[in-house]
């Protein structure tokens, strides 16, 4: 992620007081209720962006921060929540946390982005796999890189109560060329129109990270029809393992890994069954009328 300096401002009690003083002039000059930190990968080597600066005792200073800004008159009462990985965050080993009760104890609740799982970063034993897969354990080990399943389990073990934890969701896919037993990003797409006035052009890789295509662009792309079901000469798998779609167009060789309405679904009853706060959507605007919003509002009871 983007968090190239959150290591030096973590491990300073000067700068954390700074940091502090601003963003309580921030949430008071635009009125905010809340505050969301997105520093997914603190204490690692391995994730993040090259030349982010990481430390060992980012994961312990974070927590420092978020007591300190839970202790300050100024920012006391706000709403205060985190975007997550799949696994908790690194303690001081470097290996994933077994022990988050601190964090429990001053966030309101954390999300955990359960997308990008697979892409062309992956390679294992190719790029193409599920982006936001709700389960993994059907999968050969090497293959298990995360899921909503495993991931909430591995923070409820860790310490963060279910009521604590939104589950997140994904709007788009990731395409691929496949010719000749060969995967590789495909990014040849013309620009789509945007869904709604936030979103990106859809049809553009990433719009354009990692080949990303949003919902809507798979169906203004000719991949679906305008209710999110496969176009006529489309191929069509469901995999039952991840519970997530794949289209293939044999015309163009390329190949989309989605989440549909279905699969939104199955999410929305584990968020139910489980007891999740809820979900989160990366992002609306790459939604079609609502198709997607609508298939995990009715099952996970959320609103």
């Amino acid at each position: 992620t983007g968090s190239g300096n959150f290591s030096t401002i973590m491990a300073s009690a000067d700068l954390r007081s700074t940091f502090i003083s601003a963003l309580s002039d921030l949430v008071n000059t635009y009125c905010f209720d809340g505050l969301d930190f997105d520093w997914e990968f603190p204490a690692s080597n391995t994730s993040g962006l090259a030349g982010n600066a990481v430390s060992m005792d980012d994961t312990q200073n974070f927590l420092t921060f978020f007591q300190e800004l839970r202790a300050n008159p100024a920012t006391s009462k706000l709403i205060l929540s985190a975007a997550t990985s799949v696994h908790p965050w690194n303690d001081n080993t470097m290996q994933p946390s077994t022990n988050v009760t601190g964090f429990a104890e001053v966030l309101d609740w954390i999300q955990i982005m359960n997308y990008d799982i697979w892409g062309s970063w992956t390679n294992n034993p190719s790029p193409i796999g599920p982006n936001v897969p709700l389960n993994d354990s059907c999968a050969p080990l090497s293959q298990q890189m995360g899921s909503a399943v495993s991931g909430v389990a591995k923070w409820t073990a860790a310490g963060m109560p279910l009521d604590k934890i939104f589950l997140g969701v994904g709007a788009y896919g990731h395409s691929f060329g496949y010719t000749a037993d060969t995967f590789t990003p495909y990014t040849n797409w013309t620009t789509k129109n945007k869904g709604d006035k936030w979103a990106g052009d859809g049809g553009k890789p990433p719009a354009a990270v990692f080949h990303t295509m949003d919902f809507y662009a798979l169906i203004d792309s000719g991949f679906l029809d305008q209710s999110g079901a496969p176009m006529d000469g489309i191929q069509y798998v469901f995999d039952n393992c991840s519970q997530t779609a794949y289209v293939y167009d044999k015309t163009s060789h390329v190949v989309v890994s989605f989440d549909d309405a279905y699969s939104f679904q199955k999410k929305g009853q584990f968020i139910a069954d489980s007891g999740l706060r809820g979900f989160g959507i990366g992002e609306a605007g790459g939604d079609r009328d609502d198709i997607l919003l609508n298939a995990i509002r009715q099952t996970s009871m959320v609103n």
